[in-house]
């Protein structure tokens, strides 16, 4: 009787080497080359990732829908169409709507600063009317004449004491009509003279 067990013993072991052999193969076909820093050298990975279209922040519900614009060369969405009859795009989990940009710190300083102006103006404007219509005044009473944006005191140091005042309404505010003579009436509202008649004797 001859005796084999050296013989399937060796075979065993031939069997798992070739088997190590080829695990190890494949594992160093199946990961990519790296560089000495680690990094995957560029074309050598494994499976090349499928390209991903950019995807818009989620803002929409389905059912709305966009349109698809082409902006020098860069693809943009927007709600009105890009050109007449153009189809709009309908939106659903895949695609959604970017919000409304929100002003900048820059922007609400600017508009900020534009107000600011702004109302200088409008103050410069209105304290230059008013020493204006000040020194009208002034010239009128030195002058001797009465005119529209007197006070009722000056217009009584003018022509003295009223011969006759009574109480009306213009613009729906209480104002008070005096009467000189029965030849000259004014009529004070908010102590300002708006209006001046005077009546020519024969």
């Amino acid at each position: 009787m001859i005796d084999t067990s050296g013989g399937r013993a060796g075979r065993l072991w031939q069997c798992l080497f070739m088997t190590a052999a080829l695990l190890t193969a494949e594992m160093t076909l199946a990961a990519p080359a790296t560089t000495q820093d680690g990094d995957v050298k560029a074309g050598q990975a494994s499976a090349a990732a499928p390209a991903v279209a950019p995807a818009l922040p989620t803002a929409a519900k389905a059912g709305n829908s966009i349109y698809r614009c082409m902006l020098d060369g860069v693809p943009t969405w927007q709600q009105q169409p890009c050109h007449q009859g153009d189809a709009p795009v309908a939106l659903d989990d895949s695609l959604t709507v970017v919000p409304a940009a929100q002003d900048g710190p820059a922007d609400l300083e600017e508009d900020a600063t534009a107000e600011r102006l702004e109302r200088e103006k409008q103050r410069t404007l209105a304290a230059r009317q008013e020493s204006q219509r000040q020194y009208r005044i002034r010239s009128a009473i030195d002058d001797g004449y009465l005119v529209e944006g007197m006070s009722e005191s000056q217009a009584v140091s003018l022509l003295g004491k009223p011969s006759d005042v009574s109480e009306t309404i213009a613009d729906n505010q209480s104002c008070r009509l005096l009467s000189w003579w029965g030849d000259v009436r004014v009529q004070f509202c908010n102590d300002e003279a708006v209006s001046i008649t005077a009546t020519q004797r024969d």
